[in-house]
């Protein structure tokens, strides 16, 4: 990686506040949070995972050499210093850092889903664990920014919060059924960008008239066959945009629709 970009993800990591005072620890709240990032980057998902491959030899190696970090606190200490970090600013440098990474995502999927980390309930007060909507590049296999939300209803919101911190602009953005509605679309739309939601039962007419279209219709459609968990997966998938008999479309502003359908074998 650009040592520009490292130099930039300390930055960014510095400016972050601190919403309480902790006694005690002798670790830079600046150099914890670079090690945090980096070993999501990493795919580690929980947060001892992160601090177990914080404290491996490999990795000690690569903290010291890139960012000079020497030391990496207890894991109850990482907790503490976590703990202190203003949720807010963390997640705001963290996005202002990977627009530094990912100068543009435009003509690529941004894919948005909510998830539970395991291992928050150490850093909250009620026990509560963190639930987060992430923005992800699909082609780049790369989060480029998240968003805090208390309930899986709450996702809607940070949803659309996450739309409006992110440059999202010439992309096409991917959600599941939950964000099937005008108000997520119309935010989608206003800052430049298509959406490809899934259509479930939280808008019932919708889905029963795309049903009923695709199972009565001629539609162009398009075939892939893979061996998917030692069976062969045969996708096809159905597209049109003859969208202007549909119930919604112009409050949805829907310029297409579309099936999968899997056999298994």
């Amino acid at each position: 990686m650009d040592v520009c970009i490292l130099e930039e993800l300390q930055r960014a990591m510095q400016e972050v506040e601190k919403k309480a005072e902790h006694r005690g620890y002798w670790y830079c709240i600046r150099d914890t949070l670079t090690l945090l990032v980096c070993g999501m980057l990493c795919r580690q998902q929980r947060i001892d995972d992160i601090h177990d491959w914080a404290k491996s030899a490999p990795t000690l190696g690569l903290l010291k050499e890139q960012f000079g970090i020497t030391k990496v606190p207890c894991r109850a200490q990482f907790y503490n210093i976590l703990r202190c970090v203003d949720a807010d600013k963390f997640n705001k440098g963290f996005t202002r850092w990977m627009r530094c990474v990912v100068q543009s995502v435009r003509g690529k999927t941004v894919s948005i889903d909510g998830k539970t980390v395991c291992g928050t309930d150490k850093l909250t007060e009620d026990g509560s664990v963190l639930h987060i909507a992430s923005a992800l590049v699909s082609e780049l296999n790369l989060v480029i920014g998240s968003q805090e939300c208390c309930t899986k209803t709450g996702e809607i919101a940070a949803f659309r919060e996450l739309i409006s911190l992110l440059d999202v602009s010439g992309s096409v953005v991917v959600a599941d059924a939950l964000h099937c509605n005008q108000k997520s679309a119309e935010v989608v739309l206003g800052v430049g960008a298509d959406y490809l939601f899934v259509v479930k039962d939280n808008q019932p007419t919708l889905k029963e008239n795309i049903v009923l279209y695709m199972q009565n219709e001629e539609v162009p459609s398009y075939q892939t066959i893979e061996k998917n968990g030692g069976r062969i997966e045969t996708r096809t998938a159905y597209a049109t945009n003859n969208v202007a008999w549909l119930e919604g479309f112009e409050k949805f502003k829907i310029s297409c629709i579309g099936s999968i359908h899997r056999e298994f074998y």
